[in-house]
């Protein structure tokens, strides 16, 4: 299940795109990404106002929101399934045509900047006056894949979980 963050932030995206679509267009009305891409687009700054073009970074967040948003609806709001065990797994779901649209790539190695990122010594700083136990772990895991070099970009690498978390004990913040 998403955090409510992460459906917040759905909701306000998909509520945006509903605004910019009017009141003449559903969203059961959308057939095809020519459809959803205008809506994209109004994200794009010019290379005066972001020379960085970090606006790819929000292109493909809109995206990856509204293609969620819109999975769903085609995939379990759409459908007659009255009990949610008779409802496929969001693994196995079909994105419907008007969301099969491609991310824009970047050439940037990072969403953030250099001077964005933190060094070991601000994370040692922060760690011990996080109250919440992910929070802290996510920090945790950053220090833990600086100290094995698997990973230049020491606050960014939280995506890394998965992969490197093995052996690493988030709770008591050492390694076992």
């Amino acid at each position: 299940m998403a955090s409510q963050g992460h459906q917040t932030n759905t909701l306000k995206m998909v509520i945006a795109f509903a605004k910019c679509l009017g009141p003449n267009c559903t969203f059961y009305d959308l057939h095809r990404p020519d459809q959803i891409i205008p809506f994209l687009d109004t994200k794009i700054k010019s290379e005066s106002e972001d020379p960085d073009r970090r606006w790819i970074t929000t292109w493909n967040d809109y995206l990856i929101h509204i293609k969620l948003f819109l999975r769903w609806l085609y995939n379990c709001a759409s459908k007659n399934n009255s009990e949610s065990s008779q409802r496929a797994p969001e693994s196995n779901w079909e994105t419907p045509p008007a969301a099969r649209i491609k991310k824009k790539r970047t050439k940037r190695q990072s969403p953030y900047s250099e001077t964005e990122n933190w060094d070991r010594e601000e994370l040692f700083t922060i760690i011990k006056y996080e109250p919440e136990i992910r929070k802290a772990a996510n920090h945790d895991l950053c220090d833990y894949i600086a100290n094995y070099g698997q990973c230049a970009d020491t606050w960014n690498a939280t995506s890394l979980v998965t992969h490197t978390i093995h052996g690493y004990n988030m709770h008591s913040r050492r390694t076992v």
